[in-house]
């Protein structure tokens, strides 16, 4: 009996610390062109990070992988203004929306 509360007190201290090093999530783009050509800057979307802030930021990976839109028109996918509790997505090319998987590695936490 005394091991299975061990296991669960070290279990349940150490799931912030894992959950800190991995998430994963999806997030979408809505491209906004003002006349179809050109736009003043790129569309982006805040992502929100939930329940295990990112103690070391902004020195943490983001993986940006597209799992759905016109992946010839997408450009590329780029995360920046990295905080504790989220970061922003910007899609440099023309689609008119890309759903993505985003995933934070983050060893150093």
């Amino acid at each position: 009996e005394f091991n299975e509360q061990l296991d669960t007190t070290v279990s349940n201290k150490m799931t912030p610390f894992i959950k800190s090093r991995f998430q994963q999530g999806v997030a979408t783009i809505t491209g906004v062109n003002s006349n179809g050509y050109f736009r003043s800057d790129d569309p982006f979307v805040t992502v929100s990070i939930d329940g295990f802030p990112q103690n070391n930021a902004p020195n943490y990976d983001v993986v940006l992988t597209p799992i759905s839109g016109d992946t010839g028109l997408i450009g590329n996918l780029e995360a920046y203004d990295k905080t504790q509790n989220g970061f922003k997505v910007r899609m440099t090319g023309s689609a008119k929306s890309v759903t993505f998987l985003w995933t934070i590695l983050n060893p150093n936490v």
